[in-house]
């Protein structure tokens, strides 16, 4: 045996959720994995509000689990109004208990009166509601309409992880956190 193979130990298996979208489930190795983030990326209008509303309907119709969906840009009834065509019963679960949407947009006005940015508020509003719901899943929609709002990329990072860690406080039973962002890419023009 050699020294390499010594310090090796084995590993617990990670635990996934599978969300019922199949392509997302491969490319995973399962599913989203609990008391862990997984961030999602695409550039605007790609779909990725649509990919956290189907992901929500499927572990909520297929799995009986409960959820925070966070959104940072679009309003609640918005993104309730827009899952409406594929008939995914969002507003039934809110209904029911098992989905909590908070509307965590920034108003323009008063960050500009107070100079300041803090998501304390949004910060507690969350903890309440994983905690009132005990949420398998919390969704938070998009980090990149924050980073719009201030010039100190510092304090919104920071703003970000303060908002990761308090989901993640619930995480040692497992609730698992889908981050949303926005990437930036360069779009090809005819000349290239």
């Amino acid at each position: 045996m050699d020294a390499t193979s010594n310090r090796l130990r084995p590993v617990e298996p990670i635990e996934r959720l599978p969300i019922g979208i199949s392509g997302f489930n491969e490319i995973s190795g399962g599913g989203l994995v609990k008391g862990r983030s997984t961030l999602i990326s695409g550039s605007s209008g790609s779909g990725k509000t649509l990919f956290c509303a189907e992901t929500l309907f499927h572990l909520q119709s297929d799995r009986g689990m409960n959820a925070v969906f966070v959104s940072f840009e679009e309003k609640p009834e918005d993104i309730i109004r827009n899952v409406q065509s594929f008939d995914w019963s969002l507003r039934q679960f809110e209904a029911d208990g098992r989905l909590i949407l908070i509307d965590a947009s920034i108003d323009h006005e008063v960050m500009s009166e107070s100079g300041s940015y803090d998501l304390s508020g949004v910060l507690a509003q969350i903890e309440q509601a994983i905690d009132e719901i005990d949420a398998d899943v919390v969704v938070l929609d998009s980090l990149a309409a924050l980073f719009l709002q201030s010039s100190d990329d510092g304090i919104i990072r920071r703003e970000i992880v303060r908002i990761r860690n308090r989901s993640a406080s619930s995480q040692s039973t497992g609730t698992a956190s889908i981050l949303v962002t926005s990437s930036r890419t360069r779009r090809r023009s005819c000349s290239d």
